[in-house]
């Protein structure tokens, strides 16, 4: 019982030999002090505790600890961080982060002693959810302990902890950048940190570059790579993908908690960290954990057995089949999307106003203006410097970093902004004679879509610069044409010549009121008062009232004429419509 074996008076264990077979005991049976001893001490401490609290587990749950390491699958993960996580696992996130990251850097140490990178980087390319959260942990606490710590942090997470830990970083004297280096020289180790097991594709292209380049001898292929909890790509439960997807190689792999499943798949070094499930999850799950040793909060594992052929069969059938159904998820909601922009029958932007029209251009994401900001630092920042490698690091930082933000943005002046700086980095490699024709070429692609698709005025601007570029660099053809494209666009829309922008519409709130002049079919003149967020038919109702025709309502169509700065003109046949939809501003008129 527990008491005896908790006792100091309890009696010595009988010896057992070697080569007698183990018994099959009940775990009360088990951890008596009358049990084999090479039983008890070869059994899990947290299996044995909790056994002690659950007095009817049988002896088949107890055995099962003789096995190893369980590894738990994706949902059987979720399920035990959100009981970790809850108000009885008492367990904030950032505490999780907190231990889980300082564990990691623990790992760190052990693979890759201060002494081995002496002189050396240790580069932590860190994602936006937990596993990257866990990796700016790390850094802080290698920062600490000597090492000569640099992070690669792309796309930031405008939450709690992960604000605060950059923060902290920086007050470190730590680089937190949103591009890779643009050399290896003088880089001993780089830490993934970037998916883990919360990896869903499709890979966005700003970490295919990424991880690309982890495997491509000619940028980061040469430098040792460690892994945490499981290496990028990797499917959390059928390990590396059967695709062309790339993924990450590391020589090391980190497990956060718990293994995961996909992981059985991994043959190099493998390190279990934090030291912080209780006994009762560890036992409710069947971790089989392996006991720490001393104050450690990290453990080296045992190999995992290699995955048979026919086990290797159904991880490539069944990723295929989560393939194919997410496709066939993204078609559907492509599908729908479609439909509900038709159905919504969005207004059209005018040709006389040359920029948006209110609720056409999507709200500009916040994280996408934050990372802007942090590329423009970063891209000034290379280019002022100008260390040995900046051409490469200038084309690296472009490709890898600034050019995804122009992909994944919807909001046109993201595309202008980074046509901009990729211009500006153009610019800077030519003026010290480095090629600059690649990023050059992506640049231009970039404001020709902000301009020719959006009307974005800027982007016409930008559009003339780059023109200039390509003369300079004797390219007379792509010249010409994007010049020609520029004055076409500005004839067939109406746009003004120095693409100068109106001044933007003002704001309306319900505190405004417009003086409104309807105007009927002989020329009578009905004054009328509105206010924004009104529907249209108050001012129909107005007018007929004016003009004693409520009873002929149907025979009388309501229009927008064509007006300068109006945009959106024509029959408004929906009453329901808000006055600010129907292009209706102060001073303008409603026929009838």
């Amino acid at each position: 019982s527990a008491p005896q074996l908790l006792g100091s008076s309890a009696p010595k264990p009988h010896a057992l030999s070697a080569s007698r077979p183990r018994a099959r005991l009940s775990a009360p049976q088990l951890l008596s002090p009358l049990a084999p001893k090479t039983l008890r001490s070869s059994t899990p401490m947290a299996l044995r505790m909790a056994a002690t609290m659950d007095p009817g587990a049988t002896g088949e749950q107890v055995a099962e600890a003789e096995e190893g390491v369980r590894y738990l699958d994706s949902e059987e993960f979720k399920s035990l961080q959100e009981e970790l996580t809850d108000e009885e696992g008492g367990w904030p996130l950032a505490s999780l982060f907190e231990l889980s990251g300082k564990n990691l850097a623990e790992v760190i140490v052990d693979a890759y002693p201060p002494e081995d990178l002496a002189g050396k980087r240790v580069v932590l390319i860190c994602g936006k959810e937990n596993t990257g959260g866990c990796g700016l942990v790390a850094a802080k606490h290698l920062k600490y302990w000597g090492y000569n710590v640099q992070v690669v942090y792309p796309n930031r997470n405008p939450n709690e902890p992960f604000r605060g830990l950059v923060t902290q970083l920086k007050n470190l004297d730590v680089e937190v950048n949103i591009g890779m280096p643009g050399t290896a020289n003088g880089m001993g180790l780089i830490v993934d940190a970037i998916f883990g097991s919360e990896y869903q594709p499709p890979l966005e292209v700003s970490w295919e570059i990424i991880l690309k380049q982890l495997n491509n001898p000619e940028y980061f292929g040469g430098v040792p790579v460690l892994s945490v909890d499981l290496p990028s790509a990797w499917n959390a439960d059928l390990g590396p993908p059967v695709d062309e997807t790339p993924s990450v190689e590391a020589e090391v792999l980190v497990s956060l908690a718990t293994p995961k499943k996909g992981a059985r798949a991994f043959q190099g070094k493998h390190y279990l960290a934090g030291r912080f499930i209780p006994p009762r999850m560890q036992f409710k799950y069947k971790l089989k954990l392996p006991e720490f040793e001393g104050s450690k909060g990290f453990t080296l594992l045992d190999a995992a057995p290699p995955l048979s052929e026919e086990e290797i069969e159904e991880v490539k059938a069944a990723q295929k089949k989560a393939e194919a159904e997410r496709l066939a998820k993204l078609e559907a909601e492509e599908a729908a999307r479609k439909e509900a922009e038709a159905a919504a029958n969005a207004p059209v932007g005018s040709t006389k106003m040359g920029g948006p029209m209110p609720g056409v251009w999507p709200e500009p994401e916040p994280e996408i203006d934050e990372a802007l900001k942090e590329a423009l630092q970063q891209g000034a920042r290379i280019v002022g410097e100008k260390r040995q490698g900046w051409n490469m690091e200038i084309k690296n930082f472009i490709f890898a970093s600034v050019l995804p933000l122009g992909y994944e943005s919807s909001y046109p002046p993201h595309k202008t902004k980074i046509s901009k700086l990729i211009f500006l980095a153009a610019k800077a490699l030519d003026e010290k004679g480095f090629d600059c024709l690649d990023i050059l070429g992506e640049g231009r692609y970039m404001c020709e879509s902000a301009f020719d698709e959006y009307n974005d005025l800027g982007a016409g601007k930008v559009m003339r610069a780059y023109a200039k570029m390509y003369k300079q660099q004797d390219d007379d053809l792509i010249s010409t044409a994007l010049l020609e494209d520029v004055d076409r666009i500005i004839e067939e829309r109406g746009l003004p010549e120095d693409l100068e922008a109106p001044p933007p519409q003002p704001f309306y709130t319900m505190a405004d009121k417009w003086e409104i002049a309807i105007e009927g079919p002989d020329g009578e003149i009905t004054e009328a008062a509105a206010r924004p967020k009104q529907k249209v038919r108050i001012l129909m109702n107005a007018w007929l009232a004016a003009n004693e025709l409520e009873e002929q309502r149907e025979k009388y169509e309501f229009y927008v004429p064509e007006v300068p700065k109006s945009w959106k003109t024509g029959p408004v046949a929906d009453g329901e419509l808000e006055i600010g939809e129907t292009g209706l501003l102060d001073g303008y008129t409603l026929m009838v």
